[in-house]
């Protein structure tokens, strides 16, 4: 399970022309029958543009889900994210 350590994310943050990728309590749960994995919980996370970002964690912890998120190719269950001040996808 992926999660931020730190939150740049506050009520009302404006989105810029200078932020790539912007996120506020992304999560992304996957029900398998009666259980429920949660691959990706509560990522708070701001991308700026020409900034390289590295995103390490030991495999199954949901790099490849929030990647697929941050890209627009999968949906969050909830939260929100933005890509070039464009939000993407539904979200629950």
């Amino acid at each position: 399970m992926i999660s931020t350590r730190r939150a740049d994310i506050r009520s009302g943050i404006r989105l810029t022309t200078e932020v790539a990728i912007l996120t506020r309590k992304l999560t992304r749960d996957y029900v398998l029958g009666a259980a429920v994995a949660r691959a990706v919980r509560g990522v708070n996370l701001q991308i700026r543009r020409n900034e390289f970002t590295a995103i390490m964690e030991p495999s199954g912890s949901g790099k490849a889900t929030l990647m697929k998120m941050l890209g627009c190719f999968d949906t969050p269950t909830s939260g929100e994210c933005w890509l070039n001040s464009q939000k993407g996808g539904r979200t629950a």
